[in-house]
């Protein structure tokens, strides 16, 4: 494991994290399919309201973030990493003019952030990245963040002990098409 530095950082190339995290294909990165249902919420939520969602992305993932920019929606993103940033921002592939960016854990995010703000989250993996005891707590931030009419979605992947490595878990994903979802 990197070792940390006084600034919590780690200490990693971003340029050559960059390069291994580009040849990562679905289901380590969202698949073009999962882009799709984001960007029906954000044309059905345009359609309703006459208005670009706020939309806030829990970390950096870049597929989510060219989606923001091409449809022009104002993005905040959150991480506890600059340096995490500064890796994906080399492969997203159009800046978005309306994308800040917000240094923070996702579990004390609602102390920088307006309250009731945000008409999108979206996450990838985010829940697996919470420890189980602070999973409540990282909901109800959400809660707090989120519009009435908010929605949050976010790419998980859920595992009830039936997988023990990851060959069994990559055979599971890539058997998905032959399988009922109902067996799961």
């Amino acid at each position: 494991m990197p070792k940390k530095n006084k600034k919590t950082e780690y200490n990693v190339n971003w340029k050559e994290y960059a390069k291994v995290w580009a040849k990562y294909t679905p289901p380590a990165r969202p698949a073009k399919s999962d882009i799709a249902v984001i960007e029906k919420h954000i044309k059905s939520f345009f359609l309703k309201h006459k208005k670009l969602p706020v939309i806030l992305i829990l970390g950096i993932t870049p597929e989510f973030r060219d989606l923001c920019a091409k449809q022009k929606c104002h993005t905040v993103t959150v991480d506890s990493s600059r340096g995490m940033k500064k890796a994906m921002d080399l492969l997203i592939s159009k800046k978005n003019k309306k994308e800040s960016f917000v240094l923070s854990d996702w579990l004390s995010m609602d102390q920088k952030l307006p309250k009731e703000h945000f008409d999108l989250i979206l996450g990838d993996f985010v829940t697996n990245n919470i420890p189980y005891n602070k999973r409540t707590k990282f909901l109800n931030n959400i809660n707090k963040l989120l519009t009435s009419e908010g929605y949050f979605i976010s790419r998980d992947f859920v595992s009830l002990n039936k997988f023990k490595t990851l060959k069994q878990i990559m055979s599971r994903y890539l058997k998905m098409n032959k399988i009922n979802f109902t067996e799961l």
